[in-house]
């Protein structure tokens, strides 16, 4: 998974904002230049998603243009993040664990069946001899 891809998931955000995001967690204090350089995005593109970002309270924008990345906030999300995708890890550990019981105790069934079975035919081969 690429990182800009889980502060998608993380933050609920599109590509782009991801991207920003990412780059000024790199370096939280940045100009629209070098974000633009880091991020691979057009520094036109680079300006709507910073706005983006300060409404979303992310990061601010100083009068000179200067972004500063919300450090705090933005690591309270991914630690608040993480820890979701940890527990849903978890769940899907214990999910697979029951399934492979459950497909195991079936198995076990089965081979229960197949062995009532073929004493059956033993049975009844050497009754017939």
């Amino acid at each position: 998974m690429r990182t800009h891809t889980l502060f998608q998931y993380i933050f609920g955000i599109p590509v782009y904002p991801s991207k920003v995001l990412l780059a000024l967690y790199i370096s939280p204090i940045s100009s629209a230049k070098e974000i633009g350089e880091r991020s691979g995005i057009s520094r036109g593109k680079v300006y709507q998603t910073i706005q983006f970002l300060e409404n979303a309270g992310l990061v601010n924008r100083s009068e000179r243009g200067i972004v500063k990345l919300n450090v705090d906030i933005v690591e309270a999300r991914l630690i608040e993040g993480i820890n979701e995708l940890n527990r849903i890890a978890d769940n899907l550990v214990i999910l697979k664990q029951r399934a492979i019981k459950e497909e195991k105790e079936i198995l076990q069934s089965k081979i229960k069946n197949l062995e009532k079975l073929e004493e059956k035919f033993a049975v009844e081969e050497a009754e017939g001899t």
